[in-house]
């Protein structure tokens, strides 16, 4: 899910919409991982209110140089697997074939 807010707004202001959207949507979803700055209420929030677990993958400021954070590869993966897929999409160049045969609509007759 994606929303859109003014650049004025911090992420984590608008998280409270995005993770009620999220519950609407998606039910059986019952764990976000979420960045650093995302900590605070917004955790006790989304437990209370949604039923959500939110676990927040922070950095430890001891560790010098690059250090892969656990479960930080996903969003990473799933952003650049996006990109991807929309700038195709997008560019109109045809999609891979691992990705299969676009869906072609369904004609029906009245």
């Amino acid at each position: 899910m994606v929303t859109v807010t003014s650049g004025g707004m911090q992420d984590r202001d608008s998280a409270h919409r995005l993770l009620a959207l999220l519950r609407e949507h998606f039910s059986a979803i019952t764990l976000v991982w979420a960045d650093g700055g995302y900590a605070g209420r917004l955790v006790t929030w989304a437990k209370a209110v949604l039923c959500l677990t939110l676990t927040v993958v922070k950095r430890t400021d001891d560790i010098k140089g690059f250090v892969v954070l656990p479960r930080r590869w996903v969003v990473e993966r799933t952003f650049g697997w996006l990109t991807r897929r929309l700038t195709r999409e997008l560019s109109g160049d045809p999609p891979p074939a691992r990705w299969g045969r676009p869906r072609q609509p369904s004609s029906t007759t009245a």
